[in-house]
């Protein structure tokens, strides 16, 4: 039993020594800044593993960006160039559109005549006014416009075509003295 408290009381005294504690404290001091230091140098790490992946990232987004930057400066250029070629089919419909307008008012006339024929009911002189209107025409009751004596031949003989035009050509554009000439449905 005195063994047992000389070697507890000894064990105390070590404990207690000014020593033995500086000893303790420097490990441990030690130990704490080696931690400290793997805690700086994992941090940094880290921190660094961080940098380098956003850097990625960022880099991966602006490659996506100026991809579809690209794309959409493409896009852009292929509607200016269908808003081009939207408005030249616009105005080339609407040069159209007038133009079959303008027939369709030269064709009324001679629409008109052709129904009156069909009919049956056509007045002679009706029918030759309407035919006058246009001199440049051939058919029923039309000049043809070479034959004006105004035209540039300078011949006064006037041939004309269709009906009661004096004794040179008949009904049909027939001429009395055997030979035929111009149909007479030849512009319709």
């Amino acid at each position: 039993l005195q063994n047992e408290v000389f070697r507890l009381s000894r064990a105390n005294r070590v404990l207690n020594e000014p020593a033995f504690t500086s000893t303790a404290t420097k490990e441990c001091e030690l130990d704490t800044a080696k931690a400290r230091t793997c805690i700086l140098e994992s941090s940094v790490k880290l921190a660094k593993q961080n940098e380098l992946e956003k850097a990625q990232t960022i880099e991966c987004s602006r490659t996506e960006l100026f991809s579809t930057q690209k794309v959409l400066a493409e896009r852009n250029q292929e509607i200016v160039l269908l808003k081009n070629e939207a408005d030249r089919l616009m105005n080339e419909h609407s040069s159209m559109e007038s133009k079959l307008k303008a027939h369709c008012a030269e064709l009324n006339p001679t629409a008109e005549v052709i129904r009156k024929l069909n009919k049956g009911k056509v007045d002679l002189n009706e029918l030759l006014s309407l035919g006058k209107q246009h001199g440049d025409l051939t058919g029923i009751g039309y000049t043809r416009k070479e034959d004006h004596p105004e035209s540039s031949t300078g011949t006064s003989s006037t041939q004309n075509a269709g009906l009661g035009f004096g004794d040179k050509l008949g009904i049909g554009g027939v001429n009395l003295h055997g030979r035929h000439s111009r149909n007479m449905f030849d512009r319709f």
